[in-house]
């Protein structure tokens, strides 16, 4: 065996985690299925920024809830519903008062969110209404406070609401909220101010670090919620002028929207406009999605029924076959910014399966998850049953410091795949190529990675699936959960092996005959993310 890589370290992409995130949610009748989606890549500020399965108990008792990036503290009320979340690991230590950024979550009550998308109000909006930067709230807090009361997803939209309205927000936001009828897509628009659509049954939504949704019929309370008042707040503070007779539109209202590049017109507008045409034939150009200045539609039918590898691959985009693929191209300087970026810590696609299955309470939610950058990882299926002790080791143990158990640090020693040599005076001289081999390397990764997924979908968790029913239908719930736990064990297992034999499978491909230590690494690849900065020196 060849010695394995140890990997990515400090990858500083930017000074804060401003610009991250693309968020999808897909109704029920958009699916194959009738199954309920919320996804997003959650994209950080650093390459070795990691996020860890954790398991909350259910509580009897109120629990006082402190978060780690501002004052906010709030006592929670009890009971407090049973979660699995997949928080930040560097708020699961000792120095933490509180496990907080925990991104997407399950609860016992098969609700879900997915927690955050930043966005950004305008100057004007954030005048009239500023944001609480003290105690407000943010994605450091919102999962936590939220995932231990939703008891389904309009609920948990209505609860956001009342917190925004009485502590206000610290930063801007997108919330995804999700159970086995609707999805449902929340925007704080300024400090106390927010609005909330649920997705069509038989469309899906895409939204890319700015507000999205559009048109808002206030008095749709099926379908639309929002902050008491927000209209006539819109037309004193002069967002909105109703007498122009035009829609109230709360993307055009609130949100900013720059029209100077790199800006909104290369670093969100196009991941809107590729997704839609991925998943909804939308027949975007580059120019057409210029024109359409962020006001693509909203919602938008698939061009057929969706399935949990659609998604996947929606997650993986980096405008692949066209002149603004920087990967495939090897251009650094491309200005595009992609779906796929190198610094994601995580990519989740939650599944909410409709009741119509008759499946056992055990499986009717899976949280596909993939460690690091899904499209160089694969996505392994957690679901909403998953006994809390039987959480994968592979899956709770990154840190910021490269290791080689965890999934996470696996998928990095391929997405890291380097070139060294030995100079003749005997100096290591490292060529570094991590996303420069992506031609050579990354299409037989990838086809691995989707072989994978495909018999896992196809072949294992059915029959998991099949054997699970019959030992609760035995009444044997014990069985059934011992089953479960098993089978996500071997799964975990599996994608780690996967995940080191395509690195070493790289390593060979480019004649690696020694590898740097961990710092030296760390460094080397600091360097070369920053050539991928897509346009920004703070991405």
């Amino acid at each position: 065996m060849r010695a394995t890589l140890p990997l990515l370290g400090a990858l500083l992409l930017c000074a804060a985690a401003a610009r991250a995130c693309t968020t999808i949610s897909v109704g029920a009748g958009a699916t194959a299925d009738r199954s309920v989606y919320i996804a997003r890549t959650e994209d950080a500020p650093f390459s070795n920024f990691t996020q860890n399965l954790y398991a909350h108990p259910a509580r009897d008792t109120p629990l006082l809830f402190r978060s780690n990036d501002n004052n906010m503290s709030i006592t929670l009320p009890a009971p407090g519903l049973a979660y699995i979340a997949v928080p930040k690991s560097t708020s699961l230590t000792e120095f933490s008062p509180d496990p907080t950024f925990e991104e997407v979550g399950i609860n016992s009550a098969g609700v879900a969110l997915s927690s955050t998308e930043t966005i950004f109000s305008s100057d004007a909006a954030l005048a009239a209404d500023p944001y609480n930067l003290d105690t407000g709230l943010l994605e450091d807090n919102i999962a936590s406070i939220l995932l231990p009361q939703m008891t389904s997803a309009r609920q948990g939209v209505e609860l956001l609401g009342q917190y925004i309205q009485t502590l206000g927000s610290a930063e801007g936001y997108g919330i995804q909220f999700a159970d086995a009828e609707e999805a449902w897509y929340l925007e704080s628009i300024a400090g106390h101010q927010w609005v909330a659509h649920r997705i069509p049954d038989d469309s899906f939504f895409v939204s890319a670090n700015q507000g999205r949704l559009q048109e808002a019929d206030l008095s749709d309370k099926e379908n639309v919620l929002a902050s008491p008042g927000l209209l006539e707040f819109a037309e004193e503070h002069g967002l909105f002028n109703s007498s122009e007779g035009t829609p109230f539109n709360t993307f055009v209202a609130f949100m900013r929207n720059s029209t100077s590049e790199p800006d909104d017109p290369l670093y969100n507008w196009p991941r809107v406009c590729a997704i839609q045409n991925e998943l909804g034939s939308a027949g975007w150009t580059p120019e057409s999605c210029a024109a359409s200045r962020g006001l693509q539609p909203a919602f938008m039918p698939p061009a057929q029924p969706l399935q949990p590898a659609d998604i996947f691959e929606a997650l993986r985009n980096h405008y692949q076959g066209t002149p603004q693929d920087a990967y495939e191209l090897r251009d650094p300087k491309n200005k595009w910014r992609p779906v796929a970026v190198l610094r994601t810590a995580m990519a989740h696609v939650t599944r909410m399966r409709s009741a119509e299955e008759g499946l056992p309470d055990g499986l009717s939610a899976i949280n596909y998850i993939a460690m690091s950058m899904p499209a160089l990882a694969p996505f392994v299926p957690i679901y909403k049953g998953l006994p809390a002790d039987a959480l994968p080791l592979e899956m709770m143990n990154a840190t910021a410091t490269a290791d080689q158990t965890s999934l996470f640090w696996r998928a990095r020693r391929l997405q890291a795949s380097r070139h060294i040599r030995l100079l003749a005076a005997y100096a290591w001289c490292w060529d570094v190529l991590v996303m420069q081999n992506w031609p050579e390397l990354a299409a037989e990764a990838q086809a691995a990675i989707r072989q994978w997924e495909a018999d896992i979908e196809e072949r294992q968790r059915p029959a998991m699936e099949r054997r699970y029913t019959a030992a609760v239908e035995a009444g044997d719930q014990e069985g059934a959960d011992a089953e479960l736990a098993e089978w996500t064990a071997e799964v975990a297992a599996s994608a780690g092996d996967l995940l080191d034999s395509l690195a070493e499978a790289a390593a060979d491909k480019l004649g690696l005959n020694a590898l740097p230590d961990a710092p030296e690494t760390q460094s080397l690849l600091f360097n070369v993310t920053k050539e991928y900065l897509f346009g920004h020196a703070d991405n």
